[in-house]
C-alpha cells in the first residue's frame, strides 16, 4: 500500500520524481494497491473513491483568474495584480513581496523581496531586487499575516498544494496576487516538498495500520451581558487560565478588553462525557461570576463586533485536507442552520470555512462553528456529531461545497437554499454504524437543525438548568467545584 503520483509526463516534473522515488504515470497501476494519489498538472483526472491532492477541478479554477479572485473574495481575501505591471513605470505597487510554497495544509518556506525605492535606485536590480528565504524566527506580523492568508487561499481554492504569491500594499493591505497548482520546480523550497510528500507517505501507511483512539475536546465562549445589553468583561470575575477562564477579542485590529469567558472541559473519547465535562465547567462558571443579573448568552455574534467560536479540539487522528472538508461539508453546514440572523456577521473573518489551528498537543482546533451553548441537547448533538464524522470520514461521499453557489450561501447565511442541501447530507449521515450509537443525541440535534425544535432565545442558564451559587451549597475553592 502507498501512494501514487499521477501526471501527464510533464516535464517540468522530472526533477522532483527522482528524488521522491516513488510509483508514477500517467494511469493507475492495476497491480498497485494505491491509498492515496499525488496528482499533477492539467492533463489527466483523479481515479474514484481515492484520497487524491489537488483534484483537476480546483486546478484549473484556480488557473482562471476572474474565477479564482471570486472565490478569494469570497472567503475575505483581496485578490492582487503582478507587480510586473506596476514596475514598467518604475514605480513598485508594493512594499513587499512574497513567494509561499504550500503543501498539505502546511507552509514549506516564506521567500521575501523587499521593494526598492526607484527615486533611490542606480540600476533596473536595484529596483527589482530578487527574493530570499526567510527563517522562521524572523516572521514579522505582515509575513505570518501572508503565510495564514496563503493556507487560507489554497484550501478556499480546493487545492491541496500550490505556490502563493502574495504582497502588502503601501497602505498595509496583504492581497494574493497568484496560486500556482503547477509552478516550477526550482529552489530550496523543492527539497522541502520532498520531504513533505515523503512525511505524507509516511502518515498514508500509519493509518493504513490503525490508529489510536481519538479525543475530542472544546473551548465555547459565551458572554454577559448586563440589563442594557451591554457586555460586561468577563475578567471581572476569573482569571485569563484555568478551567474556565477569560479571553480577550480583537475589534478593528486593536486588542481590547478581556469580553468572553471560555470553558474549558477535560477531554474524553466519548462525546457524552465531555458534555458532563462542560456542565462541570459551567458549574464552575456560576460560582465564579457572583453578578446573578448578568446574563449568559452564546451564539456566533450576540452583540454586533463580539464574535463568539465554539471551537473542537481533536487529536489522536491523523490532520488531513479531507478530514477537514467533511467536518466543512457535514458538521459547518447543518450547523448554519441552528444560528440566528446576526451570527452570519462573524464571517469570513471567523468562522470561515476550514478554519483549523494545530496544538502543541499534537491534535488540532476546529475553529468554524459558532457557540453551541445554547443549550444541552446542542452541544451533545454538535459533539456526537463530529465523532461520527471523525469515526467514518472515508466513507462519506458528498461535497457541496465544492460547488461556489454552496460556499455563498454558506457566507450569506442563506438557509433556504442550504436547507435541502443539509437534508441531503443528514440522510447519509443516519446510515452510518456510529449514527445509531449516538441516535438519541442526534435525532434531536436533526430537530434543531430544521426548525423542528427552536432554541431558547437570550441566557442559556435555564436551558442547562444550572442553580445559583446558593444552592450549590459548596465551601468555596476551585478543587471542590472540579469534583462535581
Amino acid at each position: 500500500m502507498g501512494i501514487f503520483v499521477l501526471h501527464g509526463r510533464e516535464r517540468e516534473l522530472e526533477p522532483l520524481l527522482k528524488q521522491l522515488d516513488l510509483p508514477h504515470g500517467d494511469r493507475l497501476p492495476e497491480d498497485f494497491p494505491v491509498e492515496a494519489v499525488i496528482r499533477w498538472g492539467t492533463k489527466v483526472e483523479e481515479p474514484e473513491g481515492v484520497l487524491t491532492l489537488n483534484r483537476l477541478k480546483p486546478v484549473l479554477r484556480a488557473g482562471n483568474r476572474p474565477e479564482r479572485e471570486e472565490i478569494l473574495k469570497l472567503h475575505g481575501l483581496k485578490p492582487g495584480i503582478l507587480q510586473t505591471r506596476a514596475e514598467r513605470s518604475g514605480f513598485p505597487m508594493y512594499t513587499h513581496e512574497y513567494m509561499i510554497p504550500v503543501f498539505h495544509l502546511e507552509v514549506l518556506t516564506v521567500y521575501e523581496k523587499k521593494a526598492a525605492q526607484p527615486l533611490l535606485a542606480r540600476s533596473a536590480s536595484a529596483i527589482r531586487p530578487a527574493f530570499r528565504e526567510l527563517g522562521e524566527e524572523n516572521w514579522s506580523h505582515p509575513v505570518r499575516r501572508a503565510v495564514k492568508d496563503s493556507l487560507k487561499a489554497v484550501y478556499a481554492l480546493g487545492l491541496d498544494f500550490a505556490l502563493v504569491r502574495t504582497a502588502v500594499t503601501a497602505d498595509s493591505r496583504t492581497v494574493i496576487v497568484d496560486v500556482e497548482p503547477n509552478p516550477k520546480l526550482m529552489g530550496g523550497w523543492v527539497r522541502r516538498l520532498v520531504e513533505e510528500i515523503r512525511q505524507f507517505a509516511a502518515d498514508v501507511r500509519k493509518q493504513a495500520g490503525g490508529a489510536p483512539a481519538a479525543m475530542l475536546g472544546a473551548d465555547p465562549e459565551f458572554v454577559l451581558q448586563n440589563r442594557e445589553g451591554k457586555i460586561t468583561p468577563a475578567s471581572r470575575f476569573m482569571d485569563k487560565e484555568g478551567a474556565v477562564g477569560c479571553d480577550n477579542v480583537i475589534v478593528r485590529g486593536q486588542r481590547t478588553f478581556m469580553p468572553l469567558v471560555e470553558l474549558r472541559p477535560e477531554p474524553a473519547s466519548d462525546p457524552r462525557q465531555l458534555v458532563r465535562h462542560l456542565r462541570r465547567s459551567l458549574l464552575q462558571a456560576t460560582r465564579l461570576i457572583t453578578d446573578r443579573d448578568l446574563a449568559w448568552v452564546a451564539g456566533g455574534m450576540p452583540v454586533r463586533g463580539i464574535p463568539l467560536g465554539g471551537h473542537i479540539h481533536i487529536s489522536g487522528i491523523w490532520l488531513h485536507s479531507r478530514l477537514v472538508r467533511m467536518l466543512d461539508n457535514y458538521l459547518a453546514l447543518p450547523m448554519l442552520l441552528t444560528e440566528e440572523e446576526r451570527d452570519r456577521y462573524r464571517r469570513p473573518r471567523y468562522g470561515y470555512l476550514g478554519d483549523i489551528r494545530r496544538k502543541a498537543h499534537g491534535g488540532f482546533e476546529y475553529r468554524s462553528l459558532a457557540s453551541w451553548l445554547g443549550s444541552p441537547r446542542l452541544s451533545a448533538g454538535v459533539l456526537c456529531l463530529t465523532r461520527c464524522i471523525m469515526d467514518h470520514y472515508g466513507e462519506l461521499k458528498q461535497e457541496p461545497l465544492t460547488r461556489f453557489e454552496v460556499q455563498q450561501a454558506f457566507y450569506e447565511g442563506n438557509k433556504t437554499y442550504l436547507r435541502p442541501v443539509v437534508r441531503e447530507l443528514w440522510g447519509e449521515l443516519e446510515r452510518l454504524p456510529a449514527y445509531s450509537t449516538y441516535r438519541k443525541e442526534l435525532d434531536a440535534l436533526k430537530q434543531i437543525v430544521f426548525g423542528w425544535k427552536v432554541l431558547p432565545a437570550g441566557d442559556f442558564r435555564s436551558a442547562w438548568k444550572l442553580p445559583a451559587a446558593s444552592e450549590l451549597n459548596l465551601p468555596a475553592g476551585r478543587k471542590t467545584l472540579e469534583r462535581l
